[in-house]
């Protein structure tokens, strides 16, 4: 909790190098925020941020608890091995899609009025 409160004091001065070089937001632009937003307990700003951040988080702490069972069970020495075959091909495509899917209509302009409070930052605080 300590760790928790640490992270959270300070406003964060760097935003995402992608919105930042072409205007678009990609697919985890307010992640971060959404993050902190989560380790404070504040679960109504998570959306405002990254609707899809706590997905993110989950599947992040899935492939880590894959990564540690087939390390342990499987007695594998070498955890980069272990790490290449963690994801199959397939569920990488599937992952990239839906990310794809996510950045198109976040940036799509005409989807704006009905969806921006679902889609996350254009709608939040701007950096700064």
């Amino acid at each position: 909790m300590a760790v928790s409160a640490l992270l959270t004091a300070w406003p964060l001065p760097v935003g995402c190098l992608f919105h930042s070089l072409t205007g678009y937001w990609c697919p985890l632009c307010g992640g971060t925020r959404a993050t902190f937003a989560m380790l404070r307990g504040d679960w109504a700003a998570v959306p405002a941020w990254n609707p899809i951040a706590p997905l993110v988080l989950l599947l992040l702490l899935a492939v880590l608890l894959r990564l540690v069972y087939r390390v342990l069970r499987e007695r594998i020495k070498d955890p980069v091995a272990a790490l290449n075959a963690l994801l199959s091909p397939r569920e990488v495509l599937v992952l990239v899609s839906l990310l794809g899917v996510f950045m198109v209509l976040r940036n799509t302009p005409w989807l704006q009025p009905w969806l921006a409070a679902y889609l996350g930052p254009p709608t939040a605080p701007v950096w700064g």
